[in-house]
């Protein structure tokens, strides 16, 4: 039986897999796909930024500036510990004192699971009619568009870093926001997109495209604009169904946790990273790493009731 299962090898599964280690339990990581996968869907060019900017955690942790290094760093980490790729979690049950995890391959025993699982594999996708291979959801290189017209789609900073780059790459770019405005934009790339000139349709939602053009309704109104490709950055998905199978009580489709253990309504079932309410990498970092000493310090007090 371990101590701890973590589930994801993002930065909060490997902090805490990395802190775990440090503090001699036996844990596990389980991860679906490969380590730091979630860096994979950067596009080249981006940099890394860690919010907040006073925020300090452990100065062995990396905080590289690019995505290739961020993947190269944080592998080397986990060559070092205990972690499982291509196993994803199946279902997590609590049975008295431990879980009862099944995974794709196994299933295990555990005293204490931490879910690390980042959400974004879950992307939101839209109902855009016509031609679906001109819809793009990822651009790992926004070089290839050069030249090319894009309509990125979205408010976030994700939508606005992709413009940006798009348009640094030599694209001709138009923003579409369903919005009126933008809100809780990073105020660098708030600056930096007034600063570039991109023009923004407010109020729209994309309807189709088709021929080299995307048709909008702007306001209720139909409006045809050129583009050769409709690139959507409109969120994630958070997994809800899965966390309610597995028992986890939910508040605006996250779990319900204690701000101070990170411990969900279903004890000793933890959360980190993504799920919280701070789905940064900075905050992930620590979050990991402060599961995993709760579960020290819980086991520790188990063994000396124990005695």
């Amino acid at each position: 039986m371990f101590d701890l299962l973590i589930v994801g090898a993002g930065p909060a599964g490997l902090s805490a897999s990395k802190r775990a280690q440090e503090l001699h339990l036996n844990y596990i990581c389980l991860e679906k796909s490969t380590i730091a996968s979630t860096y994979l869907t950067y596009p080249k060019g981006k940099e890394i930024r860690y919010y907040p900017p006073t925020m300090q955690i452990p100065s062995d942790i990396p905080l590289p500036k690019t995505p290739e290094e961020a993947i190269k760093a944080w592998r080397s980490i986990a060559k070092n510990l205990n972690v499982k790729e291509h196993e994803e979690l199946v279902d997590v049950r609590r049975e008295g004192d431990h879980f009862e995890v099944k995974a794709t391959s196994t299933s295990y025993t555990s005293k204490y699971v931490l879910l690390a699982i980042g959400i974004q594999g879950q992307i939101r996708k839209l109902p855009i009619r016509g031609e679906s291979e001109r819809v793009l959801y990822q651009i790992p290189d926004p070089h290839k568009y050069k030249k090319k017209r894009v309509l990125v789609v979205g408010g976030g900073d994700t939508a606005i870093e992709h413009a940006l780059l798009l348009k640094n790459a030599g694209a001709d770019v138009v923003i579409s926001y369903r919005r009126d405005s933008f809100f809780r934009l990073k105020d660098i790339n708030q600056r930096n997109l007034e600063e570039s000139g991109i023009p923004v349709i407010f109020n729209s939602n994309v309807l189709e495209i088709h021929h080299g053009a995307a048709t909008l309704d702007v306001s209720g109104r139909k409006k045809q604009i050129p583009a050769d490709f409709v690139a959507v950055f409109a969120g994630t998905v958070p997994p809800t169904q899965f966390l309610e199978k597995i028992g986890l009580k939910l508040e605006n489709n996250k779990p319900v946790y204690n701000q101070n253990t990170y411990e969900t309504s279903v004890s000793g079932l933890f959360i980190a990273g993504d799920l919280t309410k701070q789905p940064l990498i900075k905050p992930a970092i620590l979050q990991g790493l402060q599961v995993a000493e709760e579960v020290a310090r819980r086991l520790n007090k188990s063994t000396q009731a124990a005695r």
